[in-house]
């Protein structure tokens, strides 16, 4: 078992390491009958990626009418919960469910990066690179 230092005197890399290696433990420990049968396994995502502050995400290219949506769904004139439902849409739709569990489960971290404006914007920049 390796000793860790507080996450608070950890760098990014550090945590990442951290993350990775804890990750491979859990797989090593799975039995062979937990482990997925490769017919149970994701079929590749068959659209694009990117990568978000060191993830690298399944992602579709957002439409110019999706972006209008998020643009005006931020101008306000909706209640909080109305935004968080169409923001909350609009990731689930342009992200495999894999790379949209790994977002929220980032934005959960407070030690995490992730925001998302930031990742907004970045979807945006893929149409705007077509």
């Amino acid at each position: 078992m390796t000793s860790i230092k507080p996450v608070e005197e950890m760098t990014l890399e550090e945590i990442q390491a951290e993350r990775a290696r804890l990750a491979a433990e859990r797989e090593a420990a799975l039995t062979e009958s937990e482990k997925p049968a490769e017919s149970e396994k994701p079929l590749p995502w068959p659209h694009q990626t990117m990568t978000y502050e060191g993830a690298e995400l399944e992602v579709r290219v957002p439409s110019e009418t999706a972006l209008l949506a998020v643009s005006m769904a931020g101008m306000g004139g909706l209640d909080a919960q109305t935004q968080l439902a169409v923001f909350t849409k609009f990731l689930s739709h342009h992200m495999s469910p894999a790379s949209f569990a790994h977002i929220v489960g980032e934005m959960t971290d407070p030690d995490s990066p992730v925001d998302l404006q930031p990742l907004i914007t970045a979807l945006a920049g893929l149409r705007k690179a077509e």
